[in-house]
């Protein structure tokens, strides 16, 4: 949806924007703007840290949701607790040579 403004799943063009995703345990507005919130590794309290705010995209047919991290290159994605990479990162798809 983000890149197409088409919902993926039912087509249609009623798409929306959400400038950002809170947690609603908050007490204002601006600390529940607090976007990706995950444990870390290698913490000796059990605590989680906000590591990226959210925004999301959502059909306004069929209810579909999107939700994504608005600055990817900010989030420690190797530190986050229960987090693995699907594909390996270094790798560029170019023949080794």
């Amino acid at each position: 949806m983000k890149a197409s403004k088409q919902c993926p799943k039912c087509h249609s063009l009623k798409v929306g924007y959400l400038e950002y995703v809170a947690d609603r345990g908050r007490e204002t507005y601006q600390e529940s703007i607090v976007g990706l919130t995950v444990p870390h590794r290698n913490r000796l309290l059990k605590t989680a840290e906000p590591i990226g705010t959210l925004e999301a995209y959502l059909c306004a047919d069929c209810g579909f949701y999107e939700t994504y991290v608005r600055d990817p290159g900010s989030v420690p994605f190797d530190s986050i607790e229960g987090f693995h990479w699907l594909n390996d990162p270094t790798n560029t798809g170019q023949p080794y040579r």
